[in-house]
């Protein structure tokens, strides 16, 4: 190789090394939470992770890479608001039976590390990539924090609230009318046996519906059934 095309490729590879830095820059510094989620199985929400994100969604959530990958898909569990977890797996539920190109579009909730408040996030999502027989293998997210409008803004503020109304009412017509009376009573703190005694029904019958309640509101624990159930206006 002459030493004017050594030169060449040299000059070149530095502009293309400068190129790649402006676009890692400008991507790090972009206002919004842009994030890269991958996924095992794409009809189950619990094989996906966040793989990668820019550096204001690292700032802003407070977490390292590392962490986000030891967590696995309890990252989600861990920031998301519980309410909003069935909108992440209804996402994905659009987004496998659409079309290249398709954006799911809504509303989530995501608690940073080490605070006891969510931030109001505008999620964007489409198919970043697909695997050889055409299920979705990444998800490209793009996520503006709307926290501050909340506050100024009483016609978003109202419209999500409403989001929020109608998420729970989806919610509590997921669930049986026994499972639902079930739910009355672990809320006023009904022990198995009581609640059994409640209903002439056996304790094994009262724990398969605390487990369906646990699975179908995308709850923890007994807990957050608890919590669940005070804001379906239940306790």
């Amino acid at each position: 190789m002459s030493s004017k095309n050594n030169q060449q490729l040299i000059a070149d590879n530095q502009q293309l090394k400068e190129k790649l830095f402006n676009l890692q820059t400008l991507i790090d510094n972009t206002p919004a939470l842009i994030y890269i989620n991958e996924i095992e199985d794409s009809k189950n929400i619990n094989t996906s992770q966040c793989t990668w994100s820019n550096q204001y969604g690292y700032n802003i959530m407070g977490y390292a890479q590392e962490e986000v990958n030891e967590l696995g898909f309890d990252y989600y569990r861990e920031t998301m608001h519980p309410d909003d977890l069935n909108v992440a797996d209804r996402s994905l539920e659009i987004l496998n039976n659409s079309k290249g190109g398709t954006v799911f579009k809504g509303f989530g909730r995501a608690k940073p590390k080490g605070s006891d408040s969510y931030l109001w996030l505008n999620v964007r999502t489409i198919v970043y990539k697909r695997n050889e027989d055409g299920s979705p293998r990444q998800y490209l997210n793009v996520a503006i924090d709307l926290s501050e409008q909340m506050h100024s803004d009483p016609q978003l503020a109202g419209a999500l609230q409403e989001i929020h109304r109608l998420n729970n009412e989806l919610k509590l017509k997921s669930i049986s009318k026994r499972e639902t009376e079930v739910l009355k009573l672990i809320a006023k703190g009904y022990t198995n046996r009581e609640i059994a005694d409640q209903f002439f029904v056996s304790i094994k019958t009262v724990k398969t519906h605390r487990n369906n309640l646990i699975k179908k509101l995308n709850a923890k624990n007994t807990a957050m059934l608890v919590a669940l159930a005070v804001e379906f206006g239940l306790g």
